[in-house]
Parts: structure tokens; sequence; C-alpha cells
């Protein structure tokens, strides 16, 4: 299998975890047969020398708001869905992962379109109607920091991990995180070290990267939360210390990430 035989990411929406040294997201890569397309895994990544994503990393470590959020869909999918009499609790458990497993696949879904339809209204593309507002908003808000901003901007780092700036300018470097909450409920919201870390990794990145080296190490960072219920906004700033935390964690991670698995990109090099 050679590069040129894979399918590489163009907006956002289209999903994948695997990085090209020069900075494509590969999506898709020939089955063993050739007859169709595949997910890319660790397998594909030895053959094809691919750097994983950021959250592939970042996975290996429990998260404790990820985890109560799973605990309570599974909590609303139990009361939604009441045992009927003449099933078994086995097969009780197996329809309330479902019902789990499609309200997250709507909310990645809902999530990727906003985040592809942004990237469309700051490249000047079309959007589709129902993101035209929210984008507009969130435009305005941006505009506020910076006058020029890129979206979804594919790098990848030395360390050998890949990844994409959602929002990106000379003044600060945002992660956009879309949530089922209302106006003051994103007020209260804070950051987690899970956001550190894909922060201070994407910054990384850009400074130290195969693609870019643009020696942005110090450059501000931040959560943009965006309700997918209304028309609202929250940009929580990311301090730098929590930011070297994230680092820490972060490098443990890969190091942790790249034993477990028994691969590193030939092209990465170690911590500088």
């Amino acid at each position: 299998m050679t590069i040129d035989k894979v399918r590489v990411a163009g907006h956002v929406a289209e999903g994948g975890h695997w990085y090209t040294r020069d900075g494509e997201q590969v999506t898709a890569v020939p089955s063993a047969d050739g007859k169709r397309e595949v997910k890319p895994d660790i397998r594909h990544a030895r053959k094809l020398d691919l750097a994983p994503g950021v959250t592939s990393v970042i996975r290996c470590a429990d998260r404790p708001e990820l985890t109560l959020w799973k605990q309570r869909q599974a909590i609303a999918s139990a009361l939604t869905l009441p045992r009927l009499d003449s099933e078994t609790e086995d097969a009780w458990l197996r329809r309330i992962e479902v019902d789990m497993d499609e309200t997250a696949r709507k909310a990645a879904e809902q999530g990727s379109a906003l985040h592809a339809a942004l990237q469309r209204h700051l490249g000047g593309e079309p959007v589709p109607e129902e993101f035209q507002a929210r984008c507009a908003n969130i435009a305005s808000t941006l505009d506020l920091h910076a006058e020029k901003w890129q979206s979804e901007l594919a790098c990848v780092s030395k360390l050998g991990y890949g990844t994409k700036a959602d929002l990106l300018s000379s003044a600060m470097l945002l992660d956009v995180k879309t949530k089922d909450a209302k106006r003051e409920e994103l007020e209260t919201l804070r950051t987690y070290d899970s956001h550190w870390m894909q922060l201070w990794a994407t910054r990384r990145a850009l400074a130290f990267g195969t693609v870019h080296n643009w020696g942005l190490r110090t450059l501000p960072c931040g959560i943009l939360y965006v309700s997918r219920i209304e028309d609202a906004l929250v940009l929580v700033p990311v301090s730098e210390e929590q930011l070297e935390q994230g680092g820490l964690m972060f490098r443990a991670l890969l190091r942790y990430w790249q034993a477990k698995n028994r691969f590193r990109p030939s092209w990465a090099v170690e911590e500088s």
C-alpha cells in the first residue's frame, strides 16, 4: 500500500485520527483485498508511517468529565426505555447501550457539522442556512480578538502526532466545543485537563512541526463553548500554568501510547 492510494479529509466533518508527515488527515485506506475502503488502524499506520491524532493519545487517560456524561446518558436512557415484561436483563442493557451510542453519535455529528460550517464561513464559502446566524455570531466574537482567523489548520508535530487547530489567529488559539446548553449554563463551564492537553499539543505542533514552524509557544489559548440548542457562545481562557500542566500530561501519554503500540513514526524525534 502506498500513500497515494489513501483518501484524505477535506472539510472537518470528514473524520479521521491519523496524519501523514505532510499534514494530511487520512480517513480511509484500501482493504486487504482492495475491493473497498476501510478506516485506518495501527496496522495501516505502521505501513504508511502515519502519526496518531491528539485525541487518540489523550484517550489513553481517564477523562472524568466524559465518564460523568456517559453515566448521565445511561441513566437517562434507562429512564426512557423501561424494561419490557418478556425482556431479559442482558437484552434490556443492550437496548440502553444502543440508545446511548445513538445519542453520542448525534451529538458528535452536530458538533462536526458546526465545525465544518464555521470552516466554510471563515473561508468565504457558502454555509447551510441552519448554521448561518450561528457562524456569523461566532465570527463577530472572533473579530473582537483578531482581524483574521484560520479554521481547521492541520499541523503535525515532530514528536510524532497530528491534530488540527480549530481556530487560529496571530493573537489566540481556540478549541471549539459544542454543548447542549443554554447561555446561562455555558457561562458556568470551566476547562479540564483534556482541554489543556489538546491546546498545548496543538500549539506545540504549530511551533515545532513538520508542516509549520511558527514559534507560537506562548500564544494565548482558550476554549470556545458553543451551544447546540440556541445561538449562544462563551470563550473561556486557559492559563499558561494550565497549558504547562497539560504539556506534562500529554507528553507522558504520548510516550505511553508509543510504548503500548510499539510504534512511533520513523520521522518522529525525541522531545527537545
